[in-house]
């Protein structure tokens, strides 16, 4: 297993922090709760707040779902409804489905889970899973190979992850401040993946590239946008402003 390139926090309602502490407290990114299905499709209650605060301060951000799906259907109204959660944000660390609690009772985990993460996949996310060492052993073993993995495993003195994963929560009492939290290592760089891949919200709509044409056209971005030097605005040209724009 590859040395870990970043470290981080997970964070919900239950164990908010302010976001200028997360970053002076040395941590790189948060993946924050967006909310659940646990008792009907609810929002975290903090998760506006904590991504707008985190943005500000320069965190890498992703968020995750606590899935309670027990057929295909289920899984695509969360799937659907966790979306309309993160729209309108840019998510440099992928968005996972939490897989725990009582629908690991389940019939046909793996394919439940498996529909959820296709339709955030047709919806524009770069998505994955998060669930123990155990499930993802006994129960979601192809999950793990298909989807960015985000696994649990609190063992003391441990120095690695139980296998191969972008994501290793490796402890749940990390104190900042006298407050414990989860810690994770990230051993994927994911926000170069995700922006080369232009998901979690890194796309261009038509209403940008108006806006960054008339930008151009006012002098306001020295681009050199004439990519084939043929005198001409053509797709290439688009293409090259569109990814200059993105960085």
């Amino acid at each position: 297993m590859s040395k870990a390139i970043s470290i981080g926090l997970d964070i919900s309602h239950w164990n908010t922090i302010d976001p200028h502490r997360i970053r002076t407290a040395g941590f790189d990114f948060v993946i924050l709760k967006a909310g659940g299905a646990d008792g009907g499709l609810y929002q975290d209650v903090k998760f506006e707040q904590m991504y707008n605060g985190c943005i500000r301060e320069g965190l890498n951000v992703g968020c995750y779902f606590y899935m309670n799906a027990y057929d295909e259907h289920d899984a695509i109204e969360q799937a659907e409804f966790f979306a309309s959660l993160c729209e309108g944000k840019k998510f440099d660390f992928p968005v996972f489905f939490d897989v725990e609690g009582e629908m690991l009772n389940a019939d046909r985990l793996d394919e439940i889970v498996s529909t959820a993460c296709r339709r955030m996949e047709q919806l524009g996310f770069f998505v994955g899973v998060y669930a123990s060492a155990s499930v993802f052993r006994n129960k979601l073993a192809p999950i793990k190979e298909r989807f960015a993995c985000w696994t649990a495993c609190w063992v003391d003195r441990a120095d690695e992850p139980p296998f191969d994963c972008g994501l290793w929560q490796f402890t749940s009492h990390w104190d900042i401040d006298g407050k414990r939290f989860d810690a994770n290592y990230c051993y994927v760089d994911y926000p170069e993946e995700i922006k080369n891949k232009r998901l979690n919200g890194y796309t261009f709509n038509i209403k940008d590239l108006i806006k960054a044409m008339k930008a151009i056209s006012n002098g306001e971005y020295k681009i050199e946008y004439d990519a084939n030097s043929d005198g001409y605005l053509d797709t290439k040209d688009l293409v090259k402003i569109m990814k200059e724009l993105s960085k």
